[in-house]
């Protein structure tokens, strides 16, 4: 297949040697969607902007239409197309989630008794969620907040900022061997998107099953800055005992209708040790988007800080 570069690979003149390089590229990534892609031919581009950031040396850009995939796809796939530099023949890997032994039984007795009890437990909070699932759909409104954006918000341009934080840092520092969500992910699309560009007869289906969960957002001030992460660690692991987001799957195009886009967007990629934080925003509800991330990265250290601190008190009961 040929691909004609010129329809796709956009090389703007800059000068290289700007005065605020890492501004001009958040205006120019936030002015990229406010111009449509041309339908006359295939809905992909590649800028490529010759400008050293703070934290490369240049830029390049893919803009793509939905149409084509999302966006945990399309990574992949820009993954699954690049080798190792210690063996060309062999796709990237990421680090995976091993799972610990389990226990020896002691008795079928008991066994039968445990699955019994989380299968009560799986049908009993299913039916829970799904209840207020569909009570929120219904009639339960969440506060009428700015951040919900109202009539209109999604036709509304955005603007695109980050902040690079330590993956560490993120994890709660050494000693934790657990994996964040998105790295299992692109660990399973860069192997199947790998095998499936040498099986032109894939019959795979492409892009990512989407379910939904409702965790409740207070917006409260709590003494202890790790009572936040305790409390949503806690609702997040009795979501896991339930089937919402398997079945929510199913009714996805309603979800976004009724609750709609907002004007608030984050979205959370991690590489190598860092971890990057990407907020999209509508200017006119939040008129500093860079504090916000500000804010962000000070809630990580306060966490981080009382973490230290009681892991201390622990070792040093004196």
């Amino acid at each position: 297949m040929k691909i004609a570069l010129d329809n796709h690979l956009v090389l703007p003149d800059v000068d290289p040697n700007m005065d605020s390089p890492d501004k001009f590229i958040e205006d120019y990534v936030s002015n990229i969607p406010r111009t449509p892609l041309d339908p006359s031919k295939p809905q992909w581009e590649l800028h490529l902007l010759n400008v050293r950031t703070s934290e490369a040396e240049a830029v390049g850009i893919f803009c793509v239409h939905h149409s084509l995939g999302d966006g945990v796809s399309l990574m992949s796939l820009l993954l699954a197309c690049t080798r190792k530099t210690s063996d060309p023949y062999s796709v990237p890997t990421l680090p995976v989630l091993t799972k610990k032994a389990a226990p020896p039984s002691k008795g079928v007795l008991l066994v039968i008794f445990k699955w019994l009890w989380c299968m009560l437990c799986l049908v009993w909070y299913t039916v829970l969620d799904l209840f207020m699932f569909g009570a929120t759909l219904v009639f339960l409104k969440d506060t009428n907040t700015p951040v919900k954006g109202g009539a209109g918000v999604e036709s509304r341009p955005k603007r695109f900022v980050h902040r690079t934080l330590s993956l560490d840092d993120v994890k709660g520092g050494e000693g934790y061997d657990w994996l964040d969500n998105s790295q299992l992910v692109m660990v399973f699309e860069i192997d199947f998107l790998a095998d499936r560009m040498k099986d032109d007869e894939s019959k795979s289906q492409w892009g990512n099953k989407l379910g939904y969960i409702i965790l409740p957002f207070n917006i409260i001030a709590r003494e202890d800055p790790l009572d936040y992460v305790r409390r949503a660690k806690a609702i997040v692991d009795r979501k896991k005992k339930s089937l919402e987001a398997v079945l929510s799957h199913s009714c996805g195009a309603l979800i976004v209708k009724v609750f709609g886009i907002k004007a608030l967007t984050f979205h959370f990629q991690s590489y190598m040790n860092m971890m990057k934080v990407v907020v999209a925003v509508d200017e006119r509800v939040i008129l500093d988007p860079h504090q916000l991330c500000e804010d962000l990265a000070e809630s990580l250290n306060l966490m981080k800080d009382a973490a230290t601190r009681n892991k201390s008190s622990l070792e040093d009961p004196m």
